[in-house]
């Protein structure tokens, strides 16, 4: 595999992991997204970003860091999907990648920004993450 090749498997193996994991209750899958979260879309909502992707070892063991987004309109709602992202982190097989460990390396509470007028950006929980998988 190459490079946008092995981002855009690793991604979905990611989204998978997640939405397998995570209740449908909590956060639906059409508010789990990769890359960004579409403006004025509901929420909560989770998205993450795959930041870069390293072989480590020479037998096809990868190391992909993550870093997972978790946006909601106020800062305890922001703070609940801490733990809802760390649930999605689950070791496993999913789009046949063997997912072998999930290392939070990070994390980061931004509160809302007050806007013009009435205007308020949402708050979000930042989780980065190193994932070790292999194929």
């Amino acid at each position: 595999m190459r490079g946008a090749e092995l981002t855009a498997t690793i991604a979905e193996a990611i989204r998978r992991m997640m939405t397998d994991s995570i209740s449908s209750q909590v956060v639906p899958d059409s508010r789990m997204t990769h890359g960004y979260r579409p403006q004025g879309s509901e929420l909560p909502a989770i998205h993450f970003d795959v930041v870069s992707t390293t072989r480590e070892t020479l037998d096809s063991v990868m190391k992909t860091s993550v870093s997972f987004v978790g946006t909601a309109e106020t800062t305890i709602g922001a703070t609940a999907l801490e733990a809802v992202i760390k649930q999605g982190l689950v070791k496993g097989t999913y789009l046949s990648i063997n997912i072998d460990a999930v290392t939070v390396t990070s994390e980061a509470l931004d509160a809302p920004i007050i806007g013009e007028g009435d205007e308020q950006m949402p708050a979000t929980y930042t989780i980065n993450a190193d994932i070790h998988w292999r194929t």
